[in-house]
Parts: structure tokens; sequence; C-alpha cells
């Protein structure tokens, strides 16, 4: 009784689907007043969100003042896109680094964000003082090679979660193969069975690991050549793809053994 609809939607998702004849479910509209009601009962002084919550924390606000509860302070945070530079950052999409990974595999899930992210990596995701991070900006601003930039993002990053020694091992583990092209008996493998895979098998292997966020996406990296199967490029999806004892690499981070 203390909202209107009208109030409701004020949120753009519910005003932009309402415009657009997109159907609203009645629970929904449920979700921001509960969220809001939570700190009229335990009497919030300050709430922190994402600013996707945006309009959930400012309804918090509205719903203590017609409960005559001081109002809350709302702090938002900046959402951090994953490592495909696009989506936010979120398991189920498959795009995140994740805190407790390895550091090898943290090291090469930094360098596959993209330019235009690693000074919004630095900010969100290391302890440098802002001051450096203008520096550094600086440095990408003169035409300093990204890539070198990047990584001294990711041996920050894994310092963060493990320690400098793993940082440094990760470093020299992604210039060996990606660099000096050699293989390490620890890269990530799959099972090729009796027969060996066709590519739609290979595609759901990947999959399974979680590897891309969609079986699309593979597809899209062969038709642009950018799969090799023994450093040999291929875009043919018929016939055996791989076989027990190949390399397979997908795009310029990805490595697979076939066993």
């Amino acid at each position: 009784s203390h909202c209107t609809v009208a109030r409701i939607l004020e949120r753009d998702d519910f005003s932009n689907r309402f415009h657009n004849h997109q159907p609203i479910a009645v629970h929904e509209f449920f979700y921001p007043l509960m969220q809001a009601y939570d700190s009229v009962v335990i009497k919030a002084d300050i709430e922190i969100g994402g600013t996707d919550q945006t309009f959930n924390i400012l309804m918090g606000r509205n719903i203590q003042r017609d409960y005559n509860v001081d109002v809350q302070i709302a702090l938002f945070m900046p959402l951090l896109e994953g490592i495909d530079g696009v989506e936010k950052m979120s398991k189920s999409l498959g795009n995140y680094i994740g805190v407790s990974e390895s550091p090898e595999i943290m090291f090469e899930k930094v360098m596959k964000i993209p330019d235009d992210k690693i000074i919004k990596y630095y900010n969100l995701c290391t302890d440098i003082h802002p001051d450096d991070i203008a520096k550094i900006e600086q440095r990408l601003n003169a035409g300093e090679n990204p890539r070198d930039i990047k990584m001294e993002l990711a041996g920050e990053i894994v310092k963060l979660y493990h320690d400098e020694q793993s940082a440094i091992d990760a470093r020299e583990r992604f210039v060996s193969i990606y660099q000096k092209n050699i293989i390490p008996d620890d890269v990530p493998t799959i099972d090729g069975g009796a027969n060996g895979l066709t590519f739609l098998e290979f595609v759901d292997a990947l999959a399974n690991q979680n590897a891309y966020k969609s079986k699309s996406e593979v597809r899209r990296i062969l038709q642009q050549g950018g799969i090799k199967v023994n450093d040999i490029v291929t875009t043919s999806m018929d016939g055996v793809f791989c076989k027990s004892g190949d390399i397979v690499k997908v795009g310029k981070k990805s490595i697979f053994k076939i066993i």
C-alpha cells in the first residue's frame, strides 16, 4: 500500500517491457519491494550493491521513509565484465576468473580480456594505487604493447590469490606456450575415445568442461580459421576431427590434448 505501480514502473526494465508490450509477471513486482522491506526490518544504515541494483536499493530508501525509518545510504559498485569483455562476469556464462583457480589458469584467463578492459581490471581487481594505474594508462595511450601490460596485470591478480613466485611461474608457463610454442604436459585433456572425435563431439566435450560459453562460439572460431590440430589450420566439420595424441588449439589462448 506504500508503493504505487507508477513508482515500480520507473525501473528501466519494467518501463521498457511495458511500453514494448512485453509481459511482466505480478510476482516480479514483489522482488524490489521485499528487498526494500529488508532495509526497514534491519534498519539498514548503508546498502552496497552493483549498479544493476540501483532501483532496488533506492526503493529501500523510499520504503524506509514510508515506515518512518532513517533512510539508508546507497553505495553502488561498477559491474565487472567477464573475460569476454561484454557480459557481466558470471560463472553460468563461463566468462569468469575463479578466485580458487590455479595460478596458471588464472593468468591465462586474465590474458584473454580485451585490451580496452585492462584499466578497468586494474581498478577493480588489484590493489595498485590509482596514481600508478594512471601511469599505466599513459603507457597504453603512448602505444606500449597492451599484451605486455596485460601480463603485468595477470601477475598482480595471481599474486593477490596465490603468491609472487606463483605469478612468476605462471608467466613463464604462458610465455613458453603462447610465444615459444612449447606444449606443457599439464594442458587440459579431452577423452578422444578409441576412434577419435568428430568436430561436433569435440565441441560437446568443450561444453562439458565449460571451456566456452556457447557451442556457436567454437563454430565461429573454426569458420574463421582459428582452430589448429597439430598446428595445422582446419575448417572442416566432416569426418574425424581429432584423435588421441593430437594437440588442438582453439583461438589464441586455449590448448587441449586429446587422450
